[in-house]
């Protein structure tokens, strides 16, 4: 049950329409999703939600009308045989058929389960049910871990551990059913139904609150200068550095656990896992070098930051404030975004923090008197705290931040961190 250290891309086959049509409703901004500000007690650990009978478009079929989804969520690990452990999910329909013996299901019939863990209102992980069994995949349909399946007793069941999903503090569900009843691709006759019909469920939470993750599902890496990965608690996807151009000297992340990209002293990006290209400073002349860079929340841009605090903007990022007409005690060395996007903080070598947008203070090194210098800033999952990473490797943990390790005796020195 564990994640694949295999990313390979997930079969796109007819069956999976039900995952792209739920792909395509929340990326339009028809759902309302929560705020990292919503208190504590609007969070439980479970969720149910009933569909009315009778609306499946675009005609009525008791085989592809949902009546009820449901979805729980715990760290204790998954039971393969029994519906228990990380997130459960299940759906009811009107009418419950066997995949393994309805000829319906042998056609495009699907059910795809939209999974947001940030809070950011876009589907960051889907579940499929086929005929040929249960997966999960990521936004960009590769597959990240198998995923238990509890057949029959007029109900589809699936079980996902919560390390697959990043052992996120929160999550949303939605969820679309396709059933094609003559299980013929050729023929236009499928029927669709979503529930909830705006597809926004209410938030769940692993410990029944927004704010603290669940435990020992954190994790983080730390990038050489000579682009190798070191990786901590559930982050994968480590390796080997090499000779480059211009060292390493931050990084960002999907938040997937296996995907983000490095950057070195002069813009050049190295993209990891799924991560994309969105633009660099390669061919740019630069008063101060970059020095470190932050993702945007849906993994389609980021900033990258001079030693000055002059902050470059590529993709979907959007410009919050710089350090960059300021006169500084010590040189910034990395970046963090906040939960929500709208702003970033800026570290700099003594452990100062600039907080910009709608970024808090949790804490700095600045009157710590430091072995080495601080070198990177990673924010948690939450958002309620960051870490600091020193060229020793040494890591500062700050807010509901987590100490997993550090590297400190390596070879090359540490020159970032990134979280899970």
């Amino acid at each position: 049950m564990m994640r694949s250290r295999t990313r390979t891309p997930a079969r796109r086959r007819g069956r999976v329409a039900a995952v792209a049509l739920v792909s395509t409703m929340l990326a339009s901004g028809g759902v309302t999703w929560m705020s990292a500000g919503v208190a504590a007690a609007s969070t439980s650990t479970s969720v149910t939600i009933t569909d009315p009978t009778g609306d499946p478009t675009p005609v009525a079929d008791a085989r592809g009308d949902i009546v009820e989804v449901a979805a729980s969520y715990s760290p204790a690990a998954v039971n393969p045989t029994t519906p228990t452990g990380g997130l459960q999910l299940s759906l009811t329909p009107a009418q419950y058929t066997d995949p393994a013996s309805d000829p319906g299901w042998n056609g495009i019939t699907g059910i795809g389960w939209s999974i947001d863990t940030d809070r950011n209102g876009r589907t960051d992980w889907l579940a499929l049910e086929e005929k040929s069994g249960a997966v999960l995949v990521d936004r960009s349909f590769h597959r990240v871990c198998s995923v238990a399946s509890y057949p029959g007793s007029g109900v589809y069941r699936l079980g996902i551990p919560a390390e697959c999903i990043g052992g996120a503090v929160e999550v949303r569900v939605g969820a679309v059913m396709i059933y094609d009843p003559d299980g013929d691709p050729s023929t236009p006759n499928e029927v669709t139904d979503a529930a909830p019909d705006g597809l926004a469920s209410t938030p769940i939470s692993a410990e029944g609150y927004p704010d603290s993750p669940a435990p020992g599902l954190q994790g983080y890496w730390t990038a050489a200068a000579d682009g190798g990965l070191n990786n901590f608690g559930i982050a994968e996807s480590a390796r080997q550095g090499g000779p480059l151009n211009q060292p390493v000297v931050g990084m960002a992340t999907l938040g997937d656990g296996a995907s983000g990209w490095m950057v070195a002293t002069d813009g050049g990006i190295f993209a990891f896992g799924g991560a994309g290209f969105f633009g660099s400073t390669g061919d740019i002349k630069l008063n101060k070098p970059i020095v470190g860079m932050a993702a945007t929340p849906d993994g389609r841009g980021y900033w990258l930051v001079a030693s000055d605090g002059g902050i470059f903007a590529f993709g979907d990022a959007r410009f919050r404030g710089s350090t960059g007409a300021m006169t500084l005690n010590k040189p910034i060395v990395g970046m963090a975004r906040t939960l929500s996007g709208d702003g970033y903080w800026l570290a700099a070598s003594d452990g100062g923090i600039f907080a910009y947008g709608d970024a808090a203070f949790y804490g700095s090194t600045g009157n710590i008197a430091l072995n080495k210098p601080i070198v990177g800033i990673s924010r948690t999952r939450s958002g309620a705290g960051y870490r600091f990473v020193a060229s020793d490797g040494g890591v500062f943990s700050y807010g509901d931040a987590a100490y997993e390790g550090a590297a400190v005796g390596g070879g090359s020195p540490t020159v970032a961190i990134a979280s899970v």
